[in-house]
């Protein structure tokens, strides 16, 4: 009996791993999704930067893929925070600097 229990008990830790793996497949495809409804790709964004299952290199993307579903949806102060943190965390790709522009260019602060 014990050993039937033991073998139930490592099922249930195998399939939640499986669970977790998946979700975090799933949220990292909508994040990344340009075809995606914005509040999908935020949501999403936002469960892989909180998920605490990121290396260190993938936060600036995943800002930025946030910040430009913010800019989708007309959110324009969040996307602009977004681009900032992925900014400070990576500051040699350009296309960060280039989606913040745009947000610029969007709230027409041209100057900016």
């Amino acid at each position: 009996m014990r050993g039937h229990l033991t073998a139930a008990i490592v099922a249930v830790f195998l399939c939640a791993g499986a669970a977790a793996a998946q979700d975090f497949d799933t949220n990292n495809d909508w994040c990344f999704d340009d075809e995606a409804e914005p509040d999908r790709r935020i949501g999403a964004c936002t469960w892989l930067l909180t998920s605490g299952r990121l290396t260190s290199e993938s936060y600036a993307p995943v800002y930025n893929s946030r910040g430009i579903a913010y800019d989708d949806k007309g959110d324009y102060d969040r996307a602009l925070r977004d681009y900032d943190e992925a900014i400070s965390l990576n500051p040699v790709d350009s296309i960060y600097f280039s989606n913040r522009a745009a947000t610029h260019n969007h709230m027409n602060e041209h100057d900016k």
